[in-house]
């Protein structure tokens, strides 16, 4: 099975792109992942590029901020070229299938916008 389960918060923008031609809409973007602690007992950092396709590209640039917690749930897709040289080469892409919001968006005071309800206010029996 070819499944990566990664869950850490965005360390940049999104970015939304699209492959000329076809339109298909590409998003991309970084998450910060913490590992396990070291020898020195530092916390480590990775940071990973994820990209997206489709709708789910649409809805993370609209929904999704830097600093947002996420959980990604993705593949690895492996390329091999041959670059001007001649020479081999191979990298790995991870490639999101589903983003769980793990974390609400903020409001310009960095806060959730909640308004108070005064129930003295209310005539009558609750309803819970």
């Amino acid at each position: 099975m070819n499944y990566v389960f990664l869950t850490g918060r965005l360390s940049k923008e999104p970015q939304l792109k699209y492959v000329q031609g076809s339109g298909l809409p590409i998003a991309e973007f970084d998450l910060a992942v913490d590992r396990e602690y070291s020898k020195n007992n530092e916390n480590n950092t990775d940071f990973i590029t994820i990209y997206c396709f489709n709708k789910l590209a649409e809805s993370t640039v609209n929904n999704l901020d830097k600093g947002r917690l996420v959980n990604v749930i993705a593949r690895v897709k492996s390329e091999v070229w041959r670059d001007e040289n001649g020479k081999s080469r191979k990298a790995q892409k991870i490639i999101a299938h589903k983003i769980d919001y793990l974390d609400y968006p903020k409001t310009e005071k960095n806060e959730l916008n909640f308004e108070p309800i005064n129930l003295s206010s209310v005539e009558g029996e609750l309803p819970f």
